[in-house]
């Protein structure tokens, strides 16, 4: 491992021996006749401050067509996942309707007491999801005037798990049912 290591050490030390020769060199007799005087410094810096800009506005060109995609790209999919849910709302009446029917059958009544249970309880999910809402939103309110002090968050959260217990004994008490 060490010869191997001192070989390639050797190598390196070598070429870069010869390449710094080849750098030495000294220059040719005839210089080309269309050589141009470097730009001043004045103007290489103002050079640099336009290539800086024109990269500037095409980073943010591509930037913005990206996001425009990007946006566009989600409402699709939004679009497709309400369209999903949707459907899964149809099968599960459809499916839920026919085992009512099959219940009524069993035990006259039955199925119609189910159905209504659940329906009660789709209704208490929808009232749950709104109440949430409504503090979620408040406390965003509250963040973004910038006063949403250490209390508010205790009490936003002390207010969702009073929505939440209250939902869960409810849904309980249609369970129990």
């Amino acid at each position: 491992m060490k010869r191997c290591f001192i070989f390639w050490a050797i190598l390196a030390a070598g070429t870069g021996l010869a390449f710094a020769q080849e750098l030495n060199m000294p220059a040719a007799d005839n210089p080309p006749a269309a050589t141009t005087p470097p730009l001043p410094a004045e103007n290489a810096a103002q050079k640099n401050k336009l290539e800086m800009a024109e990269l500037d506005k095409k980073q943010a060109g591509e930037i913005r067509a990206l996001e425009e995609k990007m946006e566009l790209n989600r409402k699709k999919l939004l679009e497709e996942i309400k369209s999903y849910q949707e459907q899964i709302v149809l099968v599960k009446k459809k499916y839920n309707s026919e085992k009512y029917a099959i219940m009524d059958r069993l035990e006259p009544g039955s199925g119609s007491r189910l159905a209504k249970r659940d329906k009660d309880l789709a209704e208490l999910e929808i009232q749950l999801k709104k109440d949430l809402n409504e503090v979620n939103s408040a406390q965003g309110l509250e963040a973004s005037k910038g006063s949403l002090t250490k209390e508010k968050q205790d009490k936003f959260q002390t207010d969702r798990k009073r929505i939440i217990d209250g939902h869960s004994a409810k849904k309980r008490e249609l369970l129990s049912k």
